[in-house]
């Protein structure tokens, strides 16, 4: 059995959350610009820029990137958006805190990051309890608006949720693979999978209320870990709050945890 690589400055780089790239840019794309996306690279570093706060954020700052971080910071300013900036462990030394809390920065909370080596189903771990009637595949381009659906319902979103939105052109845009459950037949939960590069991302889980604590996640991460594995990814990925629902079936899955994101955001105005 192949061994859990160690976890390096190399691995954390690579894991970082590439399938964001993609996503933004997806939307940038959309005729109009509607949500004014720009991205922006500085060897490494990646800084998005939107309307929407969600997709302002900062990637892959590091030790001695004080006077990029200055740049940033006054184009931030200059185009009135909020900050969000993610580091991982082993890039922050003091001379970077200490840069980030003069520009107003606070360490606003963690993200674990987990990782993992794709396996075909019965090389997997066994599942804690049977998940009855549940199962899982790869969403055909007919279903997608009952996959976004599902989506949407299972994050309890509004409407105008971008990805609810424009969802659909996930399933031309190579590497996106988006899976749908079921239970006893009914639609009950999503996942999607997004492969670059050799490594596998795990991301928008989302279960129907109804049909929570069924196994319908467990039975989704189980194919998408496969699915990977069948398109040649040598690791997988995917991020979850501390001690979450998602964060526990991702271990049961498998997955170890390997780093935790810090994230910083600017102080509140007085």
């Amino acid at each position: 059995m192949t061994a859990f690589p160690l976890v390096t400055r190399e691995l954390a780089r690579r894991i970082v959350d590439d399938y964001g790239d993609d996503r933004i840019r997806m939307f940038q794309e959309i005729p109009g610009n509607p949500y004014d996306i720009d991205i922006q690279h500085f060897r490494r570093v990646r800084a998005t820029f939107s309307n929407d706060l969600r997709y302002n954020a900062i990637f892959g700052l590091g030790c001695g990137d004080e006077e990029l971080l200055d740049k940033l910071v006054l184009l931030y300013r200059e185009r009135k958006r909020e900050i969000n900036i993610w580091i991982e462990p082993g890039f922050l030394d003091d001379s970077l805190g200490q840069r980030l809390t003069a520009h107003g920065m606070y360490q606003s909370g963690f993200l674990p990051v987990l990782y993992g080596i794709p396996r075909p189903l019965d090389q997997q771990p066994e599942p804690i309890q049977e998940a009855k009637g549940v199962t899982a595949e790869e969403v055909r381009e007919e279903d997608m608006d009952l996959f976004l659906c599902v989506m949407r319902e299972g994050i309890q979103v509004r409407e105008d949720f971008p990805e609810y939105l424009h969802g659909k052109r996930w399933f031309s845009r190579p590497g996106w693979h988006p899976y749908l459950a079921r239970v006893e037949g009914v639609p009950a939960g999503v996942g999607m999978l997004y492969v670059r590069n050799g490594t596998a991302y795990l991301t928008f889980a989302s279960t129907l209320p109804t049909f929570r604590r069924r196994g319908c996640q467990s039975v989704l991460l189980r194919h998408r870990i496969a699915g990977a594995h069948a398109l040649g990814c040598d690791l997988l990925t995917s991020s979850a709050a501390f001690d979450s629902v998602s964060q526990h079936n991702l271990e049961r899955a498998g997955l170890r945890i390997a780093y935790t994101l810090a994230t910083w955001r600017p102080l509140p105005s007085p």
